[in-house]
């Protein structure tokens, strides 16, 4: 089946990522349209893109496309969601969401929030689904993922109908000395630390630990996501290459009384270098690409189980967890500035 895609919006992320996962997914995906309110604007992304221009949101929803994705920034989401009016389909919307105006309106509101869903991420997500690994009790972000993203992530592993209780942090900002970044571009600005601890409604604790250097500072390398569970512990990460999850990978569990390593196994088009399965060597956990055929890049294929989920409808990551995400990150902050406990409703 072959599943129609309608755009609000043209923003950066749709040209840099969504419609080339859409292109190269063109046997299952394509865009039925796209409204812009500058006319000239949609007629010139029309021309560059092969897609076609709407002049009125509602001349795209008569169309029927099996999801919407609204590319805007998130301060104009609201705006822009009333007017799509009534749809049953799912909308997909940038992250983050802060606007919780957003939760009031009659829309499926569904969110493009990749991170959860990079096959390595979905790997875990088997282990502790197949009761393999237990959820973890305390999961932490040691300056891998960026503050929403990471919160994302960490949130996935506890088991995101968990709630958030409460929150203490630190925060510090300390004077650097010159450097070249990984471009090669000149930095001397101080560097600025988030480190926040959030209690859980199930007792699990998220530990966020983050500054951009990390990203950028040759110097800071093995950054790590890490699950502590009562019988096992995953940790992945990258040591030098940005993005590279591939360097750093430790995941052990309790077998009787005996500790077991999973053996991680790989496998790849041999030809593209895509990712066509993940599986553990030592168990039946097996993580498999159901995009394979199309040759994705990680993020690829991330995004394209956010659309193609919505297309059969089911909004993966939905606006209440971003919008969930958000606060716990503006609370680490705050907590840290004010050095008090930030409560949560």
């Amino acid at each position: 089946m072959k599943y129609t895609i309608g755009f609000v919006g043209v923003g950066k992320r749709a040209k840099s990522t969504y419609l080339p996962v859409i292109k190269k997914m063109s046997p299952l995906l394509s865009v039925v349209g796209f409204y812009v309110r500058d006319e000239d604007k949609g007629k010139t992304i029309a021309a560059e893109n092969d897609i076609n221009f709407v002049s009125e949101v509602q001349q795209l929803i008569e169309k029927e496309p099996d999801c919407l994705i609204v590319s805007v920034p998130p301060d104009a989401q609201y705006e822009v969601l009333t007017q799509i009016g009534a749809y049953d389909g799912v909308v997909l919307v940038e992250t983050p969401v802060f606007d919780h105006k957003i939760l009031d309106l009659s829309l499926d509101i569904g969110v493009l929030e990749q991170w959860p869903y990079l096959p390595l991420e979905q790997l875990k997500e088997e282990l502790y689904e197949n009761d393999v690994i237990e959820r973890p009790f305390m999961v932490q972000n040691d300056c891998r993922s960026l503050d929403y993203h990471a919160i994302s992530q960490l949130r996935t592993y506890v088991g995101r109908e968990m709630t958030p209780q409460y929150v203490t942090a630190q925060g510090i900002s300390v004077p650097m000395p010159a450097f070249k970044d990984k471009s090669g571009e000149l930095r001397n600005a101080p560097e600025t630390w988030d480190m926040g601890l959030v209690k859980m409604s199930n007792g699990s604790v998220i530990s966020h630990n983050f500054a951009y250097n990390c990203k950028v500072a040759p110097f800071r390398t093995m950054q790590t996501l890490r699950g502590y569970s009562a019988n096992g512990t995953i940790i992945t990460g990258m040591i030098k290459e940005k993005d590279n999850d591939y360097e750093n990978i430790d995941i052990r569990y309790l077998n009787g009384l005996d500790t077991e390593l999973v053996d991680v196994d790989f496998v790849r088009d041999p030809e593209h270098s895509s990712l066509t399965e993940i599986k553990d060597k030592n168990s039946d956990i097996v993580w498999t690409n159901r995009f394979a055929e199309y040759h994705l890049t990680d993020h690829q294929i991330a995004v394209a189980e956010l659309i193609m989920s919505a297309c059969e409808g089911d909004a993966l990551y939905k606006a209440k967890d971003s919008l969930i995400d958000n606060a716990i990150v503006s609370a680490i902050r705050q907590a840290g500035h004010a050095q008090q406990i930030i409560k949560f409703n």
